[in-house]
């Protein structure tokens, strides 16, 4: 799963798609309801990300974008 194209300072989930067909767009609609839902109730994705922003960001504003994604239950 594509957790989303950019995550905001504000914590926004931003999902990039080209608009060329209702398809497109659909997927895209589909995609931000997957990720907000996943977030929100699947520890071990938040875990994941939460990885992938240690392993990513610079550790002088890490724990910045760590607030933003909640620990594992």
């Amino acid at each position: 799963m594509e957790f989303c194209d950019v995550l905001s300072s504000g914590g926004d989930l931003v999902h990039v798609k080209r608009k060329s067909r209702s398809s497109t767009l659909s997927h895209l609609f589909a995609q931000g309801s997957v990720s907000a839902t996943t977030l929100l109730s699947d520890g071990h994705c938040r875990t994941q990300i939460r990885q992938l922003i240690e392993d990513e960001v610079p550790s002088d504003s890490r724990g910045r974008w760590l607030n933003l994604v909640p620990a594992a239950d």
